[in-house]
């Protein structure tokens, strides 16, 4: 077992350092709204180490906003003189995206669970057109509903490590229309659509080993675009890796510190609805980038008897490196809130 063991953790790393190398160098995409779908394989935490795997049922109930201003071709600022140079109608100046999401897991057993999920979004970005009048377009409802099975591949006092296979279903919408600073109703720039139109495959795994009180894991996961949807584009192909590290502060608190590094592929296709010249946003070729966050997390359990199998989780984190195909909006800050309990 401990041979096995040493070989899962060697292609773990081995798999993170070819993700840390494609990341630096495939070009990328990043959709705002999206990243929940890069955050359902989530990082253990001590709890998991410690929890007795009987069959129950859980429920997540979980928030996650995020705040983008500014734009970045590359890792240089740009103004919007400079987009209006290329051609394009209107400049992305800000853009708040909200998720809210709702998990249902069961564990028949301790070695597998079922997960599904059911996210809903609610976007809103302001632009400038080229006389400098400023305009809001908004879009909110249901994204891809995502199912997931994840299995234990290996637990003992001090290591886990587990790996996910799953799909997402293409239930959110696609044909997200606004007025871009006209009379006309348009449909809207790519990040503001609210789904990606195809079934998807997710791939995952995630490692965890504990020297109490300190407890280190690693994540990897991605999603495979399987087709283009009826609008002839999909999204592109997404990776996600993730290194941390807890600390349990006392019997209530545990506080996380992690690093995360994601890659999105090019939009593949373009939707004939959604002019390109409309926006940097509505230009499938000019979509791309790489980006590392560092967030900080606090867990919060077993306050009291009353609220047993209860936790609270409380997510703050801010991108350290961006690198974009732009012109494009850049990631400032996001936040998670997550309660679940065991049912």
């Amino acid at each position: 077992m401990r041979f096995i063991l040493n070989r899962l953790t060697s292609i773990l790393c081995f798999t993170f350092l070819l993700s840390f190398i494609w990341i630096n160098t495939a070009a990328a995409v990043y959709l705002p709204g999206q990243r929940n779908l890069l955050r359902i394989h989530p990082m253990l935490t001590p709890m998991h180490m410690q929890m007795k795997m009987k069959k129950h049922w859980m429920l997540h109930l979980n928030y996650m906003w995020m705040n983008m201003s500014g734009l970045l071709d590359g890792s240089q600022s740009v103004n919007n003189s400079e987009v209006f140079s290329q051609g394009f109608m209107n400049a992305p100046e800000s853009m708040h995206t909200q998720m809210w999401m709702l998990g249902v897991m069961y564990m028949p057993n301790m070695h597998s669970s079922f997960m599904l999920m059911v996210p809903y979004l609610d976007k809103m970005m302001h632009s400038k057109k080229m006389n400098g009048k400023s305009f809001t377009t908004e879009s909110s409802g249901f994204g891809d509903i995502a199912a997931k099975y994840s299995y234990l591949l290996y637990k003992s006092k001090h290591k886990m490590f587990h790996t996910m296979l799953g799909l997402t279903v293409p239930t959110g919408s696609i044909t997200q229309a606004g007025k871009m600073g006209g009379k006309m109703n348009m449909r809207l720039p790519y990040p503001m659509q609210l789904g990606s139109g195809t079934v998807d495959m997710l791939l995952g795994s995630k490692f965890m080993i504990a020297t109490k009180p300190w407890y280190f894991g690693a994540t990897l996961s991605g999603i495979i675009r399987l087709d283009k949807n009826r609008f002839h584009y999909a999204l592109g192909n997404e990776i996600y890796g993730a290194i941390w590290v807890h600390r349990i502060l006392n019997k209530f608190i545990i506080a996380a510190l992690r690093v995360d590094a994601r890659s999105l592929g090019r939009i593949r296709g373009q939707d004939p609805n959604i002019y390109p010249k409309m926006s940097p946003a509505a230009a499938p070729l000019l979509q791309g980038g790489r980006r590392v966050d560092l967030s900080l997390t606090f867990t919060i359990h077993n306050l009291d008897k009353m609220l047993k199998g209860q936790a609270l989780q409380i997510e703050l984190g801010h991108p350290i490196y961006q690198h974009l195909n732009g012109p494009q909006l850049k990631a400032t800050w996001f936040g998670i809130l997550n309660w679940s309990v065991k049912i």
